[in-house]
């Protein structure tokens, strides 16, 4: 049977001057691609910052393009064509905009690959690719396999899709809005196989590890006897629920991601988010409580935002005790219902994909100007995380949780801190 050689690449902007990538969280599709290609395929992972970067011997070539790196993705793919390697692209941006992908590519998924990927490979192995392959949602019952791709923290998927409609979100444009599920026996015989020194720590790349509650209360039930610790993103209802917020500290979760997104209710209800900002600081103390480290994210330059927001979230957050504040410029994905509102006004003013990530502006706000959005932006961060601020926010949290916790909270303050500085 004749061996053939596949890289799948995951293309990302260097951060920092190490270009570190412990966890490899972004990767986690192509991990799950990688297993369902056929043995005789010889497959690499590789993440690249540059299309100058060289990548192991190809006979064909996946790349996952999210809106940020498509730029880059695109890059990588016309300097393989243009040496003979076939380019497959797929991820959400490809999705969204086939016909610019596929001036880059011999041919794209959209949509989610999993079931449609062993179609591609055949079609390959015959020469006979197909410029476009739709595919279908597929039924994570069945994936009771365990991934064999681990990283140093050990990532798992337990579910796709999300049942909320935020306006600004790719997830149920991409993943649906119904919640499909792994199930509970597959995701425990998938951590009991973990191996080395990170073996008991594990990341949960779900959208919202609680968007069905009947099944996150499930999952946590059966990870209990496991003794792991967890992080996970996670809908900030997790704590109008007591017995799953208690199920879900018991089962090992330190760290929640938290998408309050605004703290203004006019916001939210302009962007679909069904959020309710008088519940907020209740919600947070009942976290707290279990001294589960928090993180909780923000976007700024909503329509319905005014002038005094940048204020109003850090004294929201400095008033509510909040570990990690990650507060972000909106990125109006194209796709979303955002992106379609404010390119029908005419409000984009760059479809340079470069520039769609949390610290640059590419529409004109609706209640401020760009610059006044921008400068809003900065101060918010000097306050946040000056070197006092972060100092206050971790020495509160040093006599409340393990050592080894605090330490991890501590380096993600500084390291947050040090990107904000250098954007």
């Amino acid at each position: 049977m004749k061996t053939y050689y596949l890289t799948l690449i995951y293309p990302k902007i260097k951060k920092n001057r190490w270009n570190l990538d412990i966890f490899g969280f972004h990767s986690l599709g192509l991990k799950i691609l990688a297993q369902k290609t056929p043995r005789n395929f010889k497959v690499n992972i590789v993440s690249m910052c540059s299309e100058k970067e060289k990548i192991p011997k190809s006979d064909l070539i996946g790349i996952t393009v999210y809106t940020t790196f498509a730029n880059l993705a695109y890059k990588i793919a016309d300097k393989y064509r243009k040496k003979g390697t076939p380019v497959i692209l797929g991820g959400y941006h490809v999705s969204t905009l086939p016909d610019e992908a596929l001036k880059h590519a011999d041919s794209v998924v959209i949509g989610e690959a999993d079931d449609i990927w062993k179609t591609v490979i055949e079609d390959f192995k015959k020469g006979k690719l197909k410029k476009k392959y739709y595919a279908s949602l597929p039924d994570l019952k069945e994936e009771s396999k365990p991934f064999q791709f681990s990283t140093t923290a050990n990532q798992i998927q337990t579910t796709r899709g999300c049942p909320s409609c935020c306006d600004f979100c790719t997830v149920h444009l991409f993943n649906g809005r119904k919640q499909r599920h792994r199930s509970v026996n597959a995701i425990v015989n998938e951590i009991k196989q973990f191996k080395g020194i990170f073996k008991k720590l594990v990341v949960f790349t779900d959208d919202n590890i609680v968007g069905d509650k009947k099944y996150a209360k499930e999952l946590f039930k059966a990870l209990i006897p496991l003794k792991i610790k967890w992080y996970a993103l996670s809908s900030i209802n997790i704590a109008e629920d007591l017995e799953l917020l208690d199920l879900a500290y018991k089962s090992g979760c330190r760290v929640l991601q938290v998408g309050l997104e605004s703290i203004s209710q006019k916001s939210l209800k302009g962007i679909k988010k069904a959020n309710l900002v008088k519940r907020y600081s209740l919600l947070i103390k009942r976290i707290k409580k279990y001294n589960i480290i928090l993180i909780a994210t923000f976007i700024l330059g909503l329509d319905n935002d005014e002038k005094d927001i940048f204020n109003e979230t850090v004294k929201f957050c400095k008033k509510n005790d909040i570990d990690l504040p990650c507060v972000n410029l909106l990125a109006p994905y194209p796709g979303t219902n955002y992106y379609k509102k404010l390119d029908l006004e005419k409000r984009v003013i760059s479809k340079d994909w470069n520039l769609y990530d949390s610290n640059h502006v590419v529409y004109t706000p609706k209640n401020m100007s760009q610059k006044e959005l921008l400068e809003g932006f900065i101060k918010c961060h000097r306050s946040l995380y000056s070197i006092k601020e972060v100092i206050r926010r971790t020495g509160r949290m040093l006599f409340k949780i393990k050592l080894r916790y605090w330490f991890l909270l501590l380096v993600a303050n500084w390291t947050t801190a040090g990107l904000y500085r250098k954007k």
